[in-house]
């Protein structure tokens, strides 16, 4: 963390029960709402598609600022030896893991992967320095802001836009389901 540009005063370390609180917990800290860009460590890795790549696009559907967040997965091949294997089935891994590579996932998704294996804290200083550059070259991200109390904007078919809306059919009382015909 010290290595990735993190303050050893200003850690939150979970574990959160679901993601939903972890978001609360985030959503409240001044700094992140102020566009502070923060390192967010994910280390529980199995099953990757669930741990990982789910638990990304939720954090940042709720809190697009942290799409601009420096990103890591630190695993231990003790615990998941299967890692390397699952993060080449879904992204390239440009490194070997003593190198604190990084990861490019679905959706373009990059993670410095950190492990016991690291050889060297500037190894992932620079991978952090190359996640930095990455993120310069993005656009800035606008978070969506509707006031409060009001319900965002129902989505239109993708019929005509002159059709109009029907409720789903119904069946009479009395009538099987459809599938027991």
């Amino acid at each position: 963390m010290l290595a990735l540009g993190g303050d050893v005063q200003r850690v939150i370390d979970g574990p959160f029960l679901t993601i939903d609180r972890f978001v609360h917990h985030v959503s409240r800290i001044p700094a992140i709402r102020a566009g502070v860009r923060p390192i967010v460590v994910l280390t529980r890795t199995i099953p990757l598609a669930m741990t990982v790549l789910s638990a990304r696009q939720r954090i940042e559907a709720a809190l697009p600022q942290l799409r601009r967040a420096t990103w890591a997965i630190f695993f231990d091949a003790a615990e998941d030896p299967f890692f390397e294997a699952a993060v080449r089935k879904f992204g390239d891994l440009h490194g070997q893991l003593p190198d604190a590579p990084i990861w490019v996932g679905p959706g373009k998704a990059q993670f410095v992967i950190l492990s016991p294996e690291v050889r060297h804290p500037g190894l992932v200083r620079q991978r952090a320095e190359e996640l930095d550059a990455a993120l310069a070259a993005m656009p800035p991200v606008m978070p969506t802001v509707r006031p409060s109390g009001t319900m965002p904007a129902q989505q239109v078919s993708s019929a005509s836009p002159h059709t109009p809306l029907r409720p789903p059919a119904t069946r009479s009382l009395g009538e099987p389901w459809p599938w027991k015909r």
